[in-house]
């Protein structure tokens, strides 16, 4: 009879901190062209590039694009009553 003990050797990257390298990490490994050579720099870019994607969503939202008015067509008149909206007096067709 045949022997049934198969293994497999599979390699996996160990990350120091114990268990193995996260996916991300591991993609940014990959993607820098050997710029990145362990899993705390893989981090630290990662970290980086979340701070940057912040700052970048914060100025959008505040400084970009502004307010715009939208003019009035012709014969509109706004009405302004306490507790509500402006509103137009009569809906323009």
């Amino acid at each position: 009879m045949p022997d049934n003990d198969v293994q497999f050797h599979v390699e996996r990257e160990e990350s120091p901190y114990g268990g193995e390298v996260s996916f991300m990490a591991r993609l940014v490994m990959k993607l820098s062209l050997g710029l990145v050579k362990n899993e705390r720099q893989a981090t630290y870019v990662l970290i980086g590039f979340i701070v940057l994607l912040s700052l970048i969503t914060i100025f959008v939202i505040f400084r970009g694009g502004g307010r715009q008015s939208t003019p009035l067509p012709p014969g509109a008149e706004i009405i302004e009553l306490p507790n509500e909206p402006p509103r137009l007096k009569a809906p323009i067709y």
